[in-house]
């Protein structure tokens, strides 16, 4: 019975503590040393996209439009490309992926290391738990199903939009929905 009690009391004060956070007090990591804060960015959009496992012509033209997005909202937008754990993008790999994204993305681009995206995921990433839950974010609740998934923060921080990978936007509307 104490157990549970005390258990209980836990698994509320997480709730809440979760509740509370802006995405201001979360972060990624780059590598194993280094962590970018989020709180870093205020006044700037943020674009976070889950970045593809694989090295396709798609891949290779949905990176060329992302590299494009960056130069054309140099001081106004930070991009932040996440390869998904559940998309294959395992420690063995990541090395390799990261030349394959920085042979197309610029160095304003950050590229995190490998993270848990999913929902079912019992170890998701704390940013993702924000990007994909109504109860943190307070606007939408959308798990990311593939690479290409992007999630659009205002100056403010606030979770404005979720593009699934399925979505068609051409690069004129995504710069649009930027501005």
């Amino acid at each position: 019975m104490k157990s549970t009690i005390l258990t209980l009391l836990f698994f509320l004060f997480l709730v809440t503590s979760l509740q509370a956070q802006s995405v201001y007090n979360l972060n990624c990591k780059v590598s194993d040393s280094i962590t970018q804060l989020i709180k870093g960015f205020p006044g700037k959009k943020i674009l976070i996209v889950v970045l593809p496992t694989t090295q396709t012509f798609k891949d290779n033209t949905m990176l060329k439009q992302l590299d494009s997005i960056s130069r054309v909202h140099p001081s106004d937008l930070k991009i932040i490309g996440v390869p998904s754990v559940e998309d294959g993008a395992d420690k063995k790999h990541l090395t390799s992926l990261k030349h394959f994204y920085r042979s197309i993305l610029n160095d304003k681009i950050i590229i995190t290391t490998s993270v848990n995206t999913s929902k079912t995921s019992t170890n998701q990433d704390k940013l993702f738990a924000w990007l994909t839950h109504t109860a943190l974010n307070k606007h939408f609740d959308s798990d990311v199903k593939s690479a290409w998934t992007m999630f659009i923060l205002n100056e403010k921080g606030e979770l404005k939009g979720v593009l699934g990978a399925s979505t068609k936007l051409p690069l004129k509307i995504l710069n649009r929905i930027l501005q």
